[in-house]
């Protein structure tokens, strides 16, 4: 979901409105500093953690973390160790987010369209994963002191010769 979703919920919540928690975490001389609030969201409580990108993209300054867990340090640690595992479900919502097909961009409103449409590009999404294995990707990087890497990962073999075979 799109980090607008939240804006409303949070803004309207005690404490610190949405774009003053993203000036305050700008600010941050360092990336480990974050800023954490609560917020309700349909009869849940939620955090909201607010973090400078480690990468110092210009297109993502920030780094938004949402979670039922109450403690910063809990929920960065789990992210951490969620995408350094390489965890399936964290690796799929990056490709659906901003790795292939956007989903964010296609800004729906309704519960019933998202859950349509999300349902809908992760079937796209194991389809191009499968075809991307069936394509047989090699090629590896190698790294000094770390495993070895596809070069081009099997989501985006697949996804490209989908394209390609649709015209997309």
């Amino acid at each position: 979901m799109s980090k607008t979703c939240y804006k409303k919920p949070i803004s309207e919540s005690l404490g610190f409105v949405y774009s003053k928690l993203e000036k305050m975490a700008l600010k941050a001389k360092k990336t480990k500093k974050s800023i954490i609030k609560q917020f309700q969201m349909k009869g849940n409580t939620y955090s909201v953690v607010i973090v400078k990108n480690d990468k110092d993209d210009p297109l993502e300054p920030l780094m938004y973390f949402i979670s039922t867990l109450q403690d910063k340090t809990e929920i960065l640690d789990g992210y951490r160790i969620r995408w350094h595992r390489g965890m399936p479900n964290q690796i799929c919502f990056k490709h659906l987010k901003s790795n292939g097909f956007n989903l964010e961009d296609l800004n729906f409103r309704q519960d019933s369209k998202i859950c349509l449409m999300v349902a809908l590009v992760v079937m796209a999404y194991v389809l191009s994963i499968q075809q991307g294995l069936e394509s047989k990707v090699k090629k590896k990087k190698i790294h000094r002191n770390k495993p070895s890497r596809l070069a081009i990962s099997y989501f985006s073999k697949g996804f490209q010769s989908s394209k390609l075979r649709f015209g997309l």
